[in-house]
């Protein structure tokens, strides 16, 4: 006769399933190198409830695996916390590992400032750039008179193309005009092609 398994022993598998699933939706992510629009899937892997509110997944800088969300309250959630909160079950988490199994990768494209007076050459993509939000949008005329040379060559072999659109497809980057490079105090402006700017951070949030 089988034996029985107990409510502990139970929750304990329950767990290590939840873990062993969401490294694998995690490598995933590291694979398609890329935010996943819910667009792109044939169906939203979350709870009928707040499936409406899922607008893609992506890994955050720490590697976690994220959702950006449309929530009156929150604009990004960690798959942990929606886990958590019961907004999807272990069937979808299944579906959801088997829809990004399904999804291409893209190679994001290398762009590279040439430092000036010994400064040395930023090379970075677009997941390096970290948003600096600010109060409000800036007419083109006065956004074009903050591009700045002085530092940095702006990479002009590399135009941005359809990587904007995609910069600018997460939700997190609809009203931000200035980023920061990662690992650098260099901020950046996104357009025809990425643009160093005079600005610093604290510069930015004083606007």
């Amino acid at each position: 006769m089988n034996k029985i398994k107990g409510i502990e022993e139970l929750r304990e598998q329950l767990s290590a399933f939840e873990q062993d699933i969401s490294e694998s939706i995690q490598q995933e992510l590291t694979r398609v190198n890329r935010a996943v629009s819910m667009e792109e899937f044939s169906f939203i892997p979350f709870n009928e409830d707040v499936s409406g509110y899922m607008d893609a997944i992506r890994l955050d800088s720490e590697g976690q695996v994220v959702l950006d969300t449309s929530f009156h309250d929150c604009s990004e959630k960690h798959l942990s916390a929606c886990i958590a909160d019961n907004e999807i079950d272990h069937w979808n988490m299944i579906g959801l590992l088997e829809l990004l199994k399904d999804t291409p990768p893209v190679k994001l494209k290398r762009y590279r400032l040439k430092g000036k007076s010994g400064k040395n050459d930023i090379s970075f993509t677009i997941d390096d750039l970290i948003p600096l939000t600010v109060s409000k949008k800036y007419n083109y005329d006065r956004l074009v008179r903050l591009i700045n040379n002085r530092d940095y060559d702006t990479d002009w072999n590399q135009p941005m193309q359809g990587e904007y659109a995609a910069l600018y497809g997460h939700k997190r980057n609809e009203k931000v005009d200035f980023f920061k490079i990662k690992g650098t105090q260099v901020i950046v402006m996104p357009g025809i092609y990425i643009y160093p700017t005079i600005l610093t951070e604290a510069a930015i949030k004083n606007f």
